[in-house]
């Protein structure tokens, strides 16, 4: 498709100056702008009043605590607070309620271990289930771990060297003491 070319407006005088006068106010406008972003005190100011205001109250701490220690997860929390998860992790900003969480995640860990170990006889136990639940939640201490990849150049280099210097007579030291 072909552009078609723009119009230009034949301005008065008149259509002259209203344009510079635009254009002087929209210079003053941005110096104006750029002169109080770089104040520190306009920061603080701004922090204040733009943007909606926060629903993260201190009582939350102590809730997420209580809340956590039966088990139950950051997504049901949200959702007993009336907040996306995301707003969950925006709060973990604030110390107090990060180290709520934290607290409230062990417990919440604690709990579902506990479960594990008490229903373990249980015959309608679900293992599968419950070692998926835990490998999802708690992947720092239940996660499936994968091996680093090795790089097959650095291996090749590093077999290359060790032939190398064997070849030499160098015998590569042990690291541990004798």
């Amino acid at each position: 498709m072909e552009k078609k070319p723009v119009k230009r407006k034949n301005l008065s005088k008149e259509g002259v100056r209203k344009l510079a006068l635009k254009l002087k106010n929209e210079k003053e406008r941005l110096d104006i702008k750029n002169k109080c972003q770089s104040d520190p005190e306009f920061k603080e100011y701004k922090k204040k009043i733009l943007g909606r205001p926060t629903k993260y109250a201190p009582w939350m701490d102590d809730f997420a605590i209580y809340f956590l220690r039966d088990g139950k997860s950051i997504v049901e929390l949200a959702a007993e607070l009336q907040v996306n998860v995301d707003t969950i992790q925006e709060w973990k900003k604030h110390d107090t309620f990060s180290a709520a969480m934290s607290l409230g995640m062990t417990l919440c860990q604690s709990w579902w271990e506990r479960e594990s170990r008490i229903s373990l006889r249980d015959k309608d136990f679900n293992t599968g289930l419950w070692v998926q639940n835990v490998k999802g939640r708690f992947k720092d201490d239940w996660g499936d771990f994968k091996k680093d990849k090795v790089n097959e150049n650095d291996l090749f280099n590093s077999v290359a060297e060790f032939v190398m210097n064997t070849s030499k007579g160098i015998v590569p030291n042990d690291d541990k003491e004798k």
